[in-house]
C-alpha cells in the first residue's frame, strides 16, 4: 500500500471520505426528513381545523387548534379577528347555511405555512350578510393559508369570494346612483 506524506494509506483516506460522506448524507436526510415530518404534521393540523369547521365543531378550535394569540385576517384594511370574533363569524355561517360543507380539495405546505384549496357549499336557510333566506344552494372554491407554530394555528388568511356566492343565491347588484 502506498502511503501519503503523513503516513495515512490510500485505503484509510478512502474510508475516512466514505464515513464523512455518510455522516453528511445522514445529516441532510435527517434534517430534510424532519422538515417534511413537520410539514406533514402542519397539513394534518390545517385539515383537522377545516374539517372541524365543516362539522360545525367550532368550539373545539380555541386552545386546541388555535393559539391564544390567533389572528384571522379578512382583508388588508380590516383589523384581524381574534379567537372570539372568528368563532362568532363561523357560527354565523353555520346559522345562515344548512347542509354547510367545507371540503379540503388540496393542501400544500412550506415550512410553517399550509395553503389549502377549499370548496364551500351550502343552502341559505338563514339570514346572510343582511340578506333574508333564499333557499338556494351556492358553491364557492377558494384558497386559504394558515401559519402554524408549535402545533397551533396562529394566523389565517384568505377566504371565499362572497360576491360569487351572493350571485348564486340570486342577489341582484345595482350600481349606486
Amino acid at each position: 500500500m502506498s502511503r501519503s506524506r503523513r503516513g495515512i494509506t490510500q485505503v484509510q483516506t478512502m474510508i475516512i471520505a466514505v464515513v464523512a460522506v455518510a455522516i453528511v448524507g445522514f445529516g441532510v436526510y435527517y434534517y430534510m426528513g424532519a422538515g417534511a415530518r413537520t410539514e406533514e404534521a402542519n397539513m394534518a393540523i390545517a385539515r383537522g381545523m377545516w374539517e372541524a369547521v365543516s362539522r360545525g365543531d367550532i368550539s373545539s378550535l380555541p386552545g386546541k387548534v388555535w393559539a391564544p394569540d390567533f389572528k384571522r385576517y379578512l382583508s388588508p384594511t380590516a383589523a384581524p379577528l381574534d379567537t372570539a370574533g372568528q368563532v362568532q363569524r363561523l357560527n354565523g355561517f353555520h346559522a345562515a347555511f344548512s347542509n354547510f360543507n367545507l371540503s379540503v380539495l388540496d393542501l400544500v405546505a412550506n415550512g410553517d405555512r399550509v395553503t389549502g384549496l377549499l370548496m364551500f357549499t351550502g343552502t341559505q336557510t338563514g339570514a346572510f350578510m343582511g340578506i333574508p333566506p333564499t333557499g338556494k344552494t351556492g358553491k364557492v372554491r377558494f384558497i386559504e393559508e394558515v401559519r402554524i407554530v408549535d402545533g397551533k394555528v396562529v394566523e389565517q388568511w384568505g377566504g371565499p369570494d362572497w360576491s360569487d356566492m351572493l350571485q348564486q343565491l340570486g342577489v341582484k347588484f345595482t350600481a349606486p346612483s
